[in-house]
């Protein structure tokens, strides 16, 4: 149950570009006013949505030595819903032609047999879980599971339908245009414009040549869910070491990705043999109309050692990854749902690919020592001992890029996130895609040019997603402190950190557009110099 504020913009967004004056804070001075937005509709949004969870577990103590765990978990869950005003959804299956909001499948919950939350709910979420734990000697023990997970959407994902009507109305003035109600170069004395909301109308089409947007949740969720698993063994070792190694693997179905539903496409366009042509509106009347769907998927394995060390004054830990992870999402995105990856609208198979955020290989280092004490008295024993250190390294694989030109894609429709995006440039088979070099001497030609060439109109390119790697990274941070007595509950702490101790230079990922004229190079790094600083602190 939450209640959820609605944007308006009702007080009115003005926009100041230089266009009068050839300077954009001019304009705002003498309010010379480009364009300016006021919107309207409900203030809040009574959202109400329902889940629950059953579960039955059981553990089967086989043996001193094998414990076997079982269990299923059960989450039913109700879409949100809207108390306060029937939302809107857009069926694109449903469309016949302009001319009224069913015929070009606009649906109104709680209308013509429209549930309240316009999205059928997916009540098969049954999650199965086992588990295994088997030590079959004394120092060496087995652990295995899996099992399934699914998600539950959130009020933001309803959200996406209160930008349409009857949620949300806007106007958008242009004052450059004549007839418009404004002047370019006249003072805008900041007037407040109607609208036009009313709670129980809905916009359509009544013309082919109209572009009304309408945000699109698919209606039939399936919710997003994923396998996971894993198997490891561990040893003990002498020494007081501990040694780990194991297979984690993740699946996940059905994420949620969005993605234009109403492309421009070529006339008579064949998505077997693509063929450039003039462009038209897959749904005319409509806008690019954005879905909500659930049709990105992942995959991740990765083999995992580590390495514990202790020992009476200190502890010492090695831990190292081998990876991949593949995705059809635009995974750079920390929200809940992302963009669906970049590739042509009619061919989404060319959006799998290494993940955004995929690194092969990182090796990390952690420890922590307290320094002998030597001294047993006088001011070196007050000052010289009880330091401790710590430190943290880390070296990693660079992040995968795609590279692209603007006249790939061109003519045909363009991209699944937008018809005017940059898709795919052309790459010669075999040929490295990197110079070969350390980093700092390829800043200018990180990129092999003669591995790529732009691809020309009416085609796309024909190079993967995330086939390039951009440099990989390495950093040390460094502390040492002490803890000063006063008294017994007082205690005067220093401490000395640095960061990026070596002072190593990590590179960005080079510009990866064929249309820059800085194609190819690194101007950025992803790290600090080097950053030491000093601290005292009390505690009492």
């Amino acid at each position: 149950m939450y209640d959820d504020a609605n944007k308006l913009n009702n007080r009115g967004v003005f926009n100041f570009t230089g266009t009068a004056s050839n300077d954009a804070y001019a304009d705002f001075l003498m309010g010379y006013t480009r364009t300016k937005v006021f919107g309207a509709g409900p203030g809040r949004i009574q959202n109400r949505d329902l889940g629950g969870g059953f579960y039955a577990s059981d553990q089967w103590r086989v043996t001193d030595r094998l414990t076997i765990t079982m269990g299923v978990r059960y989450e039913p869950y109700w879409q949100p819903v809207a108390y306060n005003f029937d939302r809107t959804n857009w069926y694109p299956d449903l469309y016949t032609g302009v001319g009224s909001a069913a015929s070009v499948g606009i649906v109104q919950a709680n209308h013509n047999g429209i549930n309240g939350s316009t999205v059928n709910n997916d009540m098969n979420n049954i999650m199965p879980r086992l588990g295994v734990a088997w030590r079959f000697t004394d120092k060496w023990v087995m652990r295995a599971g899996a099992g399934q997970f699914f998600d539950q959407r959130t009020g933001q994902i309803a959200q996406q339908g209160f930008q349409n009507s009857p949620g949300y109305t806007s106007v958008n003035i242009d004052c450059s245009v004549a007839g418009s109600g404004c002047s370019l170069k006249s003072p805008d004395n900041f007037t407040f414009v109607d609208p036009g909301y009313s709670p129980t109308a809905l916009a359509f089409p009544t013309s082919p040549n109209q572009a009304i947007n309408y945000a699109a949740i698919e209606r039939n969720t399936k919710t997003d869910n994923s396998w996971q698993w894993n198997y490891t063994i561990q040893r003990q070792l002498p020494g007081d070491t501990l040694v780990e190694a194991a297979y984690v693997g993740t699946k996940a179905n059905h994420l949620m990705g969005n993605y234009v539903g109403n492309p421009f496409i070529p006339v008579g366009f064949d998505p077997k043999n693509p063929q450039p042509g003039p462009l038209v509106s897959r749904y005319p009347g409509l806008g690019l109309d954005l879905i909500t769907g659930q049709g990105a998927s992942s995959n991740y394995n990765a083999l995992q050692i580590t390495v514990k060390k202790r020992v009476a004054s200190g502890t010492l830990m090695a831990a190292y990854t081998k990876s991949k992870t593949m995705s059809d999402g635009v995974d750079s995105s920390t929200r809940f749902y992302t963009t669906m990856g970049l590739a042509p609208w009619w061919d989404w198979r060319r959006a799998w690919g290494p993940a955004d955020f995929d690194r092969p290989q990182r090796l990390s280092l952690i420890f922590s020592q307290d320094l002998p004490k030597h001294f047993q008295s006088g001011l070196a024993k007050a000052v010289l001992n009880n330091w401790t250190i710590n430190g943290f390294f880390v070296v990693q694989s660079g992040t995968p890029l795609s590279v692209t030109n603007a006249t790939s894609g061109q003519g045909l429709g363009g991209a699944d996130s937008s018809p005017t995006a940059s898709l795919y440039s052309n790459v010669v088979a075999g040929a490295s895609l990197i110079n070969s070099g350390a980093n700092d001497s390829k800043l200018n030609n990180y990129v092999n040019k003669a591995a790529w060439s732009k691809a020309p109109a009416g085609t796309v390119g024909n190079s993967g997603r995330n086939m390039l790697r951009g440099p990989g990274q390495g950093n040390l941070d460094f502390s040492i402190f002490r803890g000063f007595p006063i008294r017994e509950r007082a205690k005067l702490e220093f401490r000395s950190e640095f960061f990026n101790l070596t002072n190593h230079p990590n590179f960005g990922n080079p510009n990866v557009s064929m249309d820059s004229a800085s194609f190819g190079q690194i101007s950025t790094t992803t790290t600090n110099a080097r950053i030491i600083q000093f601290a005292l602190k009390m505690l009492f």
